[in-house]
C-alpha cells in the first residue's frame, strides 16, 4: 500500500532530525509493514489550536500541490477499484462473500451489490454490515445476472472494475491490490487467473486451470472447443476497457469479457495472465448454472460466442471425425483473419456453425426440438439455400420486440410461458417454411 501522512508538526525542525516521536514510530510501523510512505507537511502551523492547524491543513491540500519530505516520489493516493456484485436468493454464502471483499488492503475499494429481486434474507444480510464501503442497489423483480450487471455499470467511478458472485469468495485480503499494481506496473487492460474451487464448506478442493495467454490463438482454441471460454469468467479490469468493451460484448450480448468485437474487425484485449488465483469459485448443487434456466442463459452465450468469431475463423471441415479428435484438429488448422472475409449468408459459414452448434447441443444435453428457439436456430443454419436470401433487421421491430443477450433471463420466461410476441412467432416460421432469412440475433 501507498500511505501519504498529513502532519501539522514543525516542517523546519522535521528537515534537522525533530520528527515527532509517534509519527516516526508510525511511519517505521509502516514500513516494516511493507508499505510505501509519503510525508505531507502543509504550512507551518505549529502554533494554531487544533481548530486552526486542521482548517489551514484541509485548505492547503486543496489549493496547493503536495510536498513530500524525506520520502519516496512514486508515493500516490491509492487505486480506486469498484467490485460488481449481482445476487439473487444468495444468502447462503453472501456473508462470507462480502467479508472476503471488504477485508481487501491497499485499495480504496466499494462493493456495489445489485439484488436481482431476491425473495429471502439476502437484503437483510447486506444491511447488517453497515458500511460506507457498500452501494445496494435492489430491483423490484428479478431479470437476470446481465440485467443486474448493466444496472452496476451505472454506478461505476473507479480506476478498475471487477466482477465478483455472491456465493465464492476471493482467497486473501491483499489479491485485488496485487493485480492494481500488476496492471499499473505492465500496463494492460486486465488480469485473469487460474480458478480454486470450493466446496459448500468452503473447503478448497480443486483448480480450474485456464489458458495461458489471450491472443488470437486464444479465439481458434475457443472455437475449436464449441464455445467453451479457456479463460476464467471473473474479470479485473481497467475502467477504459470495461465501458469500451465488457458492457457492450460480455453484458449487453454474453460473449466472453475479452472480446474487442465490432461488424467488421475482431481483435482480443491485452489481458495479463497472473500465476497466484484471486478467486474462490464455489462448487455446490444451488449453483445457477445447474438450474433449466442456467443452462439456457449458458447455451445462449455459447451460441453467440460460436456465430461471432466464426465470421473471422475458418475451421477445416473434419466434420466425419470423432469431436474430440476434430477439435484437436481445430486447434492446430484454425485460421483467423482480423477483418471478416466471410459472408454470414455463405454456405461455408453457415455449415461451420451449424456443426459447432450440434456439438453445443450434446455437450449442454439438449436436443434442437425442445423448444421454438433452438428449433429456429438450428433449422437456419443447417440450410444449405444461399440464393437470394431475404433479410429482416431488427432495427425495423418496435423496441418492445427485441431481446438482447442481456434480456435472456426474460426470453427464456416468455419462451417457457408462450408469451413471445406474435412477430418473433412468424420469423421462427418463416425460418421453418423457407429455411433462407438470414435474422440478427
Amino acid at each position: 500500500m501507498k500511505i501519504a501522512i498529513v502532519s501539522t508538526d514543525n516542517s523546519k525542525l522535521v528537515r534537522i532530525g525533530g520528527k515527532h516521536v509517534h509519527q516516526n514510530l508510525l511511519e517505521k510501523a509502516l514500513l516494516k509493514l511493507g508499505h510505501e510512505v509519503g510525508v505531507f507537511y502543509p504550512v507551518p502551523i505549529w502554533r494554531l489550536n487544533r481548530v486552526g492547524k486542521l482548517k489551514v491543513a484541509l485548505w492547503s491540500i486543496a489549493s496547493a500541490p503536495f510536498e513530500f519530505i524525506g520520502s519516496d516520489p512514486r508515493v500516490k493516493i491509492m487505486a480506486k477499484v469498484d467490485i460488481l456484485m449481482p445476487v439473487y436468493n444468495d444468502q447462503t454464502y453472501l456473508k462470507e462473500a462480502i467479508e472476503s471483499v471488504l477485508s481487501q488492503k491497499g485499495v480504496d475499494l466499494r462493493l456495489v451489490i445489485v439484488d436481482d429481486g431476491s425473495t429471502n434474507s439476502t437484503p437483510d444480510i447486506v444491511r447488517q454490515f453497515r458500511s460506507e464501503k457498500i452501494l445496494y442497489i435492489r430491483h423490484s423483480a428479478n431479470k437476470g445476472q446481465l440485467e443486474a450487471l448493466l444496472t452496476a455499470a451505472s454506478y461505476v467511478e473507479a480506476d478498475y472494475v471487477a466482477l465478483f458472485h455472491g456465493d465464492d469468495r476471493l482467497l486473501d485480503d491483499r489479491c485485488i491490490h496485487e493485480y492494481v499494481d500488476i496492471c499499473e506496473r505492465e500496463n494492460v487492460d486486465g488480469t485473469y487467473s487460474d480458478l480454486i474451487t470450493i466446496n459448500s464448506k468452503g473447503e478448497i478442493i480443486g483448480r480450474i486451470k485456464v489458458r495461458r495467454d489471450v491472443s488470437n490463438k486464444t479465439l481458434i482454441h475457443l472455437l475449436a472447443n464449441a464455445g467453451g471460454n479457456p479463460i476464467s469468467d471473473p474479470f479485473f479490469v481497467t475502467r477504459k476497457f470495461f465501458f469500451n468493451y465488457v458492457v457492450e460484448n460480455y453484458i449487453k450480448w454474453n460473449m466472453p469479457y475479452w472480446f474487442c468485437v465490432n461488424e467488421e474487425s475482431f481483435r482480443v484485449g491485452n489481458i495479463k495472465y497472473v500465476k497466484r488465483p484471486w478467486y474462490a469459485y464455489r462448487l455446490s448443487e444451488e449453483n445457477y448454472v445447474r438450474s433449466e434456466i442456467g443452462r439456457f442463459v449458458a447455451a445462449n452465450g455459447v451460441f453467440r460466442t460460436i456465430v461471432t468469431p466464426s465470421k473471422f475463423i475458418h475451421l477445416p471441415n473434419f466434420y466425419f471425425l470423432d469431436p474430440c479428435l476434430k477439435s484437436r484438429l481445430w486447434r492446430v488448422t484454425g485460421r483467423f483473419r482480423e477483418i471478416s472475409e466471410i459472408s454470414v449468408s455463405s454456405e461455408k459459414y453457415r455449415r461451420q456453425v451449424w456443426e459447432l452448434l450440434r456439438i453445443v447441443g450434446k455437450g449442454y444435453g439438449f436436443e434442437r426440438d425442445e423448444n421454438e428457439y433452438y428449433r429456429a436456430i438450428f433449422s437456419f443454419y443447417e440450410s444449405k439455400r444461399t440464393d437470394n436470401p431475404r433479410v429482416l433487421y431488427t432495427r425495423s421491430i418496435s423496441d418492445t420486440h427485441v431481446y438482447l443477450s442481456k434480456d435472456v433471463n426474460l426470453f427464456y420466461k416468455d419462451l417457457r410461458d408462450k408469451k413471445l410476441p406474435d412477430i418473433l412467432i412468424y420469423i421462427n416460421t418463416f425460418l421453418m417454411k423457407l429455411k433462407k432469412v438470414i435474422l440478427r440475433w
